[in-house]
């Protein structure tokens, strides 16, 4: 890796640590409810139940679901 690529990926990561500790925060009640069976460490496991109930998650969730291209209905 290039030097100057390293604090852009630093930054990066960083970044990807922080919203995935939003989502858990703004989740953690969705998930008890629609994915008990899932780790909350469960990372993509996790992300794919919460997305899978994205009509049914609450608002405050919804907002950090990524949005991956889907419509909902």
């Amino acid at each position: 890796m290039s030097l100057p690529c390293r604090p852009m990926l630093r930054d990066k990561l960083a970044r990807m640590k922080e919203n995935w500790q939003q989502l858990r925060v703004a989740c953690e009640a969705d998930r008890r409810q629609f994915c008990r069976e899932v780790p909350s460490a469960g990372g993509e496991m996790l992300l794919q139940c919460l997305e899978s109930h994205a009509q049914d998650v609450s608002d405050q969730c919804f907002q950090f679901l990524p949005k991956r291209g889907r419509l909902l209905n």
